[in-house]
């Protein structure tokens, strides 16, 4: 699989990530603080890959149910994968969140 390539800013980038947050809102509801829009497509102007990065941002504890929201939405937990204080998400292959436009999703603690 090749990476995508990085290209021009798309103010489109702002509307995905919109999108996807609705989706995630039962993340809300389990206890996530908030939903950001993070990485590169976040900055208006910039060039990127096009690639919506998604935080969910948890307080003090809140990780089990959280992730507990992920699994029920069709991701799967793998871990830091090497970066301390940010969990990562993925989408379950024949899931609904399969399904969804290309995004990198993490849970962070607040702060």
């Amino acid at each position: 699989m090749t990476s995508p390539l990085v290209i021009p800013h798309e103010a489109g980038w702002a509307d995905r990530f919109a999108w996807l947050a609705e989706r995630l809102a039962p993340c809300l509801e389990a206890g996530a603080v908030a939903i950001e829009h993070v990485g590169s497509t976040a900055v208006p102007g910039l060039a990127a890959k096009p690639i919506v990065d998604i935080d969910v941002v948890i307080g003090s504890g809140g990780f089990e149910a959280v992730g507990q929201a992920l699994q029920r939405l069709g991701y799967a937990h793998f871990g830091d994968q090497g970066v301390a204080e940010r969990e990562v998400f993925k989408p379950i292959p024949g899931s609904p969140a399969a399904s969804l436009p290309a995004h990198h999703l993490y849970v962070c603690e607040e702060g």
